[in-house]
C-alpha cells in the first residue's frame, strides 16, 4: 500500500538535503557501487542487529547487505536467485512456496524467471502440516524440492495477518529439515502501533542452533516508513548469496542509479536523526483524517 501523501516529511527532507556538503554531492552524483553506499549498509547492519536481537549472536555486517531500488528490486533478485538454484541443482525445482494469499508484487517479479508459485496456508498449523506432508512425499519419491519459501509474516499483504510465534517456529523447522531457503519480506514491520502485535522476525529466530540448515533472506524498504519515491530497499543474506546478487546487479545494471545514491545519503542522515522512525512514528502517524484509504477505516 501507498502511504498517505499528506504524511510525507517535506520540511525535514528539504532541510536534510540543504545540509549536504560539496564533497557529499560530488560523491552522491558519481558512479555508485552495485552493493550500495557503504555508510548506509553499515548503519543498516547496526540497526537491524538491534531490531532483531543479533548483537550478541551472529551479528550482521555491511557485507550481508545489498541496497536495492525499493523492495521490488529485491523481489526481482529473488526470482533470479531461484532460477539459478534450480538450474544448478537437479534436486531443486523452479518452484516457490508462498502464503495463501501472497503479495502480487512477488508473483510479478518472479514470473519472468519462470518461477512457479505454490500457495499454502502458512499462517495456520494445519496449512504448515500440509506443506510438510507434501515436501516429505516429494523427498521420499526423489522429486525435486522447491528452491524457496517466500513469506510476509508481519502485516502480510494483502490480508494484514501476523503469523503467530508457533507458526513461525514450525515454518523454520520445516525449512531446516528440507534445507529450503526462506525469504522474509518485512516492509510493514516498523508500522505497528503497540507491542501486542510484535513477533520476532524469522531472521532473529533462525539464529537458534537448531535451525542450522536454514538460511533466511530478509527484505526491507523505506517506502512505507519514509517515502516510496526514495526507492530505497535492502536485501540481507549470507555473504555467499550477497556476492551472487552483486554480480547479477553488475551484469544487468552496472551499479545503482547515481541519483539514487543521493537518496541513500539522505537516508543515512535520516536514520541518524530519527533513529529509523519506530520510536518517532507518532510524528507522521495518521490521526484518522478519513481521507487516506491506507490507514483510515
Amino acid at each position: 500500500g501507498m502511504p498517505a501523501i499528506e504524511l510525507f516529511p517535506y520540511e525535514d527532507t528539504e532541510k536534510l538535503i540543504a545540509g549536504f556538503s560539496a564533497d557529499e554531492w560530488e560523491t552522491a552524483l558519481g558512479k555508485s557501487p552495485a552493493q550500495g553506499l557503504e555508510a548506509l549498509r553499515r548503519i543498516l547492519a547496526e540497526r537491524l542487529n538491534k531490531e532483531n536481537n543479533l548483537e550478541g549472536r551472529q551479528p550482521l555486517t555491511k557485507e550481508n547487505i545489498v541496497i536495492t531500488e525499493g523492495s521490488q528490486d529485491g523481489l526481482d533478485l529473488l526470482g533470479w536467485l531461484v532460477r539459478g538454484i534450480s538450474d544448478e541443482r537437479p534436486d531443486r525445482s523452479n518452484i516457490v512456496i508462498t502464503q495463501k494469499p501472497t503479495y502480487l508484487g512477488f508473483m510479478s517479479a518472479a514470473g519472468p524467471y519462470g518461477c512457479e508459485v505454490n500457495p499454502y496456508d502458512l499462517d495456520s498449523l494445519g496449512g504448515l502440516q500440509k506443506l510438510y506432508d507434501d515436501l516429505k512425499t516429494k523427498r521420499d519419491n526423489h522429486e525435486a524440492l522447491p528452491s524457496l519459501i517466500y513469506v510476509m509474516p508481519t502485516f502480510g499483504n494483502p490480508n494484514g495477518n501476523v503469523m503467530s510465534l508457533e507458526a513461525r517456529k514450525r515454518l523454520l523447522e520445516i525449512a531446516n529439515e528440507f534445507e529450503i531457503m526462506i525469504a522474509e519480506d518485512n516492509p510493514y514491520g516498523a508500522l505497528r502501533y503497540n507491542e501486542e502485535s510484535y513477533q520476532p522476525t524469522l531472521l532473529e529466530l533462525s539464529k537458534a542452533d537448531k535451525y542450522d540448515k536454514v538460511r533466511v533472506i530478509y527484505l526491507g524498504t523505506v517506502s512505507k516508513t519514509f517515502t516510496p519515491g526514495m526507492r530505497i530497499g535492502w536485501t540481507v543474506a549470507p555473504e555467499g548469496i550477497i556476492k551472487k546478487l552483486i554480480e547479477y546487479k553488475k551484469a544487468t545494471a552496472g551499479g545503482a542509479n547515481p541519483l539514487k545514491r543521493r537518496s541513500q545519503r539522505l537516508r543515512n542522515r535520516y536514520m541518524k536523526k530519527f533513529d529509523f522512525f519506530p520510536d518517532n512514528l507518532g510524528l507522521y502517524a495518521c490521526t484518522g483524517c478519513g481521507r487516506c484509504i491506507e490507514c483510515c477505516p
